[in-house]
């Protein structure tokens, strides 16, 4: 297919989606044989969603994405360290993904690359079928890991922030703002935006930030770099993402300083401001998105707060109860060891 074609495809989903694909995807391509046009470009992101890129009679792509509702089931994962964390928890039948985000989660309270043979770890996860058939869609709800000391724990609160037994956050909470100084909003989050370069009313799934060129670009939560590329409308971009709900972006940036899986922590500079891309002049086009769907940073509900509030303590401390009682009627470890670890 000819550069233009794709570049066509990838202007019809402004999000970005078609230049994030990762390993195990699949794209399908539809053809006329007559003329070898592509008619249609599918993006097959799991079972459960994909996108679709048609032609139009106007000689451009629109893009439809759809997602089956499907059936949500738990299940208990459990395991014993023998080698590192990450290898032991894909024998243990867990997602690389699934690990990388515990790992991200108690980062702070065990070191993962001193655990002992022979610890132990336990996984409570919620995945999505489509009949019998699971999708690869899950989220992690509960985690314990076993050590000679101690017995470290992570809960969901349903809302994906995650806290320990007692309900103190694990991680810092996010920064509302990814500049240091608070500049001005040059072009705010909307959903009917007419585009400042083409003209085209179209939605805008940020907000920019006349920050001057070479302004330090702040990761606004602890978590993995997922993306760092270049695009021809977003410039040199970086994605990172915090939790399974919780994501970011970071647009039209002059120079990147951090790699594709780098772990980095709330507040550390991961770039530096500039205008690459489909820009009028220098900013930082910052992007929250939350279940994959992109939402205001400035007004959207984001974890502030380090532990879970007092109205939400009850409900929090019956899910952690409900998930220790699962855990241990897999494992046979008694609900009653688990200790908050030593800080």
């Amino acid at each position: 297919m000819p550069y233009s074609v794709m570049y066509s495809i990838i202007s019809a989903d402004r999000n970005f989606k078609v230049v994030d694909l990762s390993a195990g995807n699949v794209v399908r391509f539809w053809i006329d044989s007559a003329n070898h046009q592509l008619t249609k470009f599918q993006l097959q992101l799991s079972l459960a969603e994909n996108i679709e890129y048609t032609l139009t009679p106007k000689g451009n792509y629109e893009a439809k994405k759809t997602v089956l509702k499907g059936v949500w089931h738990d299940a208990v994962i459990t395991g014993t360290i023998d080698g590192s964390f990450l290898s032991s928890a894909k024998k243990a039948g867990l997602q690389y993904s699934d690990a990388t985000q515990i790992i991200n989660l108690l980062q702070n309270k065990v070191s993962f690359n001193h655990l002992k043979v022979g610890d132990k770890f336990e996984v409570v996860t919620n995945n999505k079928f489509i009949g019998s058939t699971p999708t690869g869609d899950n989220q992690i709800l509960a985690v314990r890991i076993y050590t000679k000391k101690d017995v470290i724990s992570a809960y969901s609160d349903g809302h994906g922030n995650f806290y320990d037994q007692h309900g103190e956050g694990l991680q810092p909470a996010l920064l509302r703002w990814p500049t240091a100084i608070h500049y001005r909003i040059t072009s705010p989050f909307s959903l009917a935006r007419v585009n400042p370069v083409s003209g085209i009313l179209e939605p805008h799934y940020g907000v920019d930030i006349g920050a001057p060129s070479g302004t330090h670009v702040l990761a606004t939560g602890t978590g993995v770099v997922t993306r760092v590329a270049y695009q021809k409308y977003a410039g040199n971009y970086i994605n990172i993402r915090y939790n399974k709900t919780y994501s970011a972006r970071f647009l039209h940036n002059s120079r990147i300083l951090v790699k594709k899986g780098q772990h980095v922590t709330r507040g550390q500079v991961i770039a530096l401001s500039g205008a690459t891309g489909e820009v009028t002049g220098p900013h930082v086009h910052y992007e929250l998105h939350i279940d994959g769907k992109p939402v205001n940073p400035m007004t959207a509900k984001i974890p502030l707060a380090t532990s879970v509030s007092p109205k939400e303590k009850q409900a929090f401390e019956e899910r952690v109860a409900q998930y220790n009682k699962m855990m241990s009627t897999v494992s046979g470890e008694p609900t009653s060891n688990i200790k908050l670890a030593n800080k």
